[in-house]
């Protein structure tokens, strides 16, 4: 295996790996059941390709949650952000970071579009 592919792919898997490893111990402590997770190869590559251009365009893991939508030309990767806690009668309000989705192709390789949300 090459340092490039280690790059491109080893270490966007590692730090998914860590994310969803840490999704159920954040539900225990906030009291709920454990989460489980089950993500196939073909949905992985893509969220490791969406992850490694979501760090490098500056944004944080640890302030969104992550959607996947599987299409016919490829999947769709949405980076959410987390609901900010409020002194307002819901008690949450809306984050001023940007939703995030990232369309990549079949392969899961190649990121073809980018939109931005509220």
């Amino acid at each position: 295996m090459t340092k490039k592919v280690a790059k491109i792919i080893i270490r966007p898997l590692l730090a998914l790996l860590l994310i969803f490893l840490s999704a159920p111990q954040r539900a225990l402590s906030e009291g709920s059941k454990p989460i489980s997770i089950e993500l196939s190869a073909s949905q992985l590559t893509p969220m490791a390709t969406a992850l490694d251009r979501f760090r490098s365009d500056g944004n944080k893991i640890s302030d969104y949650r992550v959607l996947l939508i599987s299409r016919t030309d490829g999947t769709e990767v949405v980076f959410v952000p987390e609901l900010v806690k409020s002194s307002n009668m819901i008690g949450f309000e809306r984050s001023t970071k940007p939703e995030v989705h990232y369309y990549v192709n079949v392969a899961g390789l190649k990121i073809t579009k980018v939109l931005f949300g509220k």
